[in-house]
């Protein structure tokens, strides 16, 4: 199975309108629910954000996810998830303590086998996100050689290839064996 959608290349100004987009759709969950939301998406370095396996990926951590804050006694109000060429992403509204809900999240990231690819933000009723460092935990690590992710990607310090081929053996890792 592929990794990457190659026909799906997108460009800066397409992920910078997907970020507006969930920001708007975030608020307008915001009044709905008036209750802690969760964004999740998945962080795929380079210009494609799609392809079957990152969507395999993506659904199967997605009901896991959903099954982790189950099992915490989270009430999700509502869920909904879409597939883009900007990659897939979803939103969840969840009746609970947002900084106990970013501590599942937390977790989540570094215990699920592909949670390493998967972004999880949360954010309080008023908006606000819940910051790593508050949950206790440290800042994101780089995928290939574990440095400060944001300083890495900042300074470019490894290819585009280089980390596809990352994401792509943690893909792998976690299907092997799989049907």
């Amino acid at each position: 199975m592929e990794t990457f959608s190659l026909s799906d290349t997108v460009s800066l100004e397409e992920m910078l309108a997907a970020r507006e987009r969930r920001v708007e759709r975030r608020g307008e969950l915001s009044v709905r629910f008036r209750t802690t939301l969760v964004g999740v998406s998945m962080n795929i370095p380079g210009p494609v954000k799609t392809g079957p396996l990152i969507e395999r990926a993506f659904g199967d951590g997605w009901r896991a996810l959903l099954q982790w804050l189950a099992a915490a006694g989270f009430a999700v109000e509502h869920a909904e998830e879409s597939r883009r060429k900007t990659g897939p992403e979803g939103l969840l509204a969840v009746r609970g303590n947002a900084l106990e809900v970013k501590k599942i999240a937390v977790r989540f990231e570094a215990v699920f086998p592909a949670g390493r690819l998967f972004d999880v933000d949360v954010f309080t009723a008023d908006g606000e996100a819940v910051p790593r460092a508050r949950a206790g935990a440290p800042e994101r690590r780089c995928l290939l050689c574990g440095g400060d992710a944001k300083a890495c990607g900042r300074s470019r310090t490894h290819s585009v290839p280089e980390l596809q081929k990352r994401v792509r053996t943690i893909l792998e890792e976690f299907y092997a064996g799989k049907p």
